[in-house]
């Protein structure tokens, strides 16, 4: 054994690269967690990222796949989102008061998954309540901040993962997507987020399609090719799963590396046809700075020999809008009343935030009706989204309309919003996310850019379903010709 590894070393390796010095005896899976660790009380004090760091992650470290193992990810650190990831004997109280106490006795298919990966859970990262708001400001906890600046927010609702890893602590941060909340934190903190297909990972086994199929779970991470082990290690279909979705024909993360090496990209068997659009979609206005970002996308694809055209998206904002409320709400209150039930705690202010309440009470005044109409429109823009992936392969959007937000703007403290003004100001911050997840498709947000005042700006690329592959092959090409793994932003564990 060499000399113990340097914070900066440990920070500037992704976990693929950490996990081939584990599988080669160059460090132990203690001591990169020592050095989570040692990251972690250097930036948490800036970021407060963290819901819980595990007093016995070096013991559990030590149970991890070392040197010779076939682990894919042994001996890597990586946090856990305080919602969507239940694990055996471990708290999980989804960013809110109602569940302050809430212990799970099984893992989920998921946490097992990172678990058989060689992955070790250190701790929990922060979240929105119950994961509803794409910032991280809760009467729980309070603000999680941008590593890249600390008055802004880190995104959610999965942003204390991607503050994690952005700020070096972990490499790779568990997150999920309900309307954005692995694209929108990895946007805001320069980071890569595959949202994946329906289907692709399990809910199971206490969930099947959380969010009527809408949810979704995977990582944000420094790089493609971590996205694409973590979704190797935890995808395929699991016993009991309500459908199975078609499997990869090899595994993403050899069609990553072929792609870097190389390889040429095609979408069934033909040249890549790429659509970007920067119209806006809703009343709000894209920035400038934003926009150009997606430009400048198109024209690297372009520039890398795809057949790229500027093109109008079929999304209309005003058929969207409704249906999108309405789904939310249930998939809100659905879960809230059980937490309450089990909590023993009443649905009141003492334990929720005024907007959570909002969102109840919409969804008290919403009828079966109301639901079924909301999933007709559903299948409407789904079909739609169809017969656009029938001309075109991929769609290039901003992921979000603007750079980070500061605080205040679409956090669940402003008891003068109702569930609709809400919604009206996630939607002008965030409205190219949320359609896929009701279509169910995938989409990858990748850092290709940064604003005047040095903030990220990540461009998202949507393709049908079941085609991640093809997304991640793209976002591997466009991480060659626009690399971002320089960048390191002012909060980091390396200084």
């Amino acid at each position: 054994m060499g000399e113990r590894m340097r914070l900066e070393e440990y920070a500037g390796q992704d976990a693929v690269g950490l996990a081939a010095l584990v599988r080669a005896g160059a460090v132990q899976p203690q001591e990169l967690t020592e050095l989570a660790l040692e990251a972690a009380e250097r930036v948490e004090p800036a970021l407060r990222a963290f819901v819980e760091v595990y007093p016995d992650a070096i013991e559990r470290s030590a149970d991890a796949p070392g040197a010779g193992t076939a682990a894919p990810l042994a001996g890597v650190p990586m946090a856990r989102k305080d919602i969507g990831a239940p694990e055996a004997g471990r708290r999980t109280e989804l960013g809110s008061r109602l569940a302050e106490g809430l212990v799970t006795h099984r893992d989920s298919h998921l946490t097992a998954g990172f678990k058989a990966a060689g992955l070790v859970i250190i701790g929990r990262s922060s979240t929105s309540e119950m994961g509803c708001y794409g910032t991280i400001e809760t009467a729980a906890r309070g603000r999680t901040h941008n590593p890249w600046s600390p008055e802004h927010t880190s995104g959610g609702s999965s942003g204390g993962s991607a503050a994690l890893v952005a700020s070096g602590v972990v490499p790779v941060g568990h997150a999920n997507d309900g309307a954005g909340s692995i694209r929108i934190p990895a946007s805001c903190c320069g980071l890569v987020g595959l949202k994946p297909s329906r289907g692709r990972v399990s809910a199971g086994p206490g969930g099947g399609e959380p969010n009527f199929g809408g949810s979704v779970q995977l990582v944000v991470s420094r790089t493609v090719r971590d996205t694409a082990a973590v979704l190797d290690a935890v995808g395929g279909p699991r016993p009991g799963d309500p459908f199975r979705i078609p499997q990869p024909d090899r595994p993403y993360l050899e069609l990553v590396a072929a792609t870097a090496a190389g390889a040429t990209v095609q979408g069934g068997g033909h040249p890549v046809r790429i659509a970007w659009t920067v119209a806006p979609w809703g009343p709000a206005a894209v920035d400038p700075e934003v926009a150009a970002a997606v430009r400048d996308a198109a024209a690297a694809l372009d520039g890398i020999g795809h057949r790229v055209s500027e093109a109008i998206f079929p999304f209309d904002y005003e058929r969207f809008e409704h249906p999108f409320v309405d789904l939310w709400a249930i998939g809100v209150a659905g879960p809230i009343a059980a937490i309450g039930e089990r909590m023993g705690r009443p649905l009141t202010d003492e334990f929720l935030e005024p907007v959570t309440l909002a969102w109840l009470e919409h969804c008290r005044t919403l009828s079966a009706t109301d639901a079924t109409h909301a999933l007709d429109e559903v299948n409407r823009m789904t079909r739609a989204a169809g017969g656009f992936f029938e001309r075109f392969d991929v769609l290039v959007t901003p992921t979000l309309a603007q750079p980070p937000v500061p605080f205040g703007v679409v956090d669940g403290n402003h008891p003068e919003l109702d569930a609709w003004g809400n919604a009206r100001a996630m939607l002008a911050w965030n409205p190219y996310c949320p359609l896929f997840n009701l279509t169910g498709q995938p989409a990858i947000t990748v850092p290709l850019a940064q604003s005047s005042a040095g903030l990220p700006i990540g461009v998202q690329l949507v393709a049908r379903h079941a085609d991640e592959g093809l997304l991640l092959a793209l976002a591997a090409q466009l991480e060659q010709v626009q690399p971002w793994a320089a960048r390191r932003p002012p909060v980091h564990a390396a200084g």
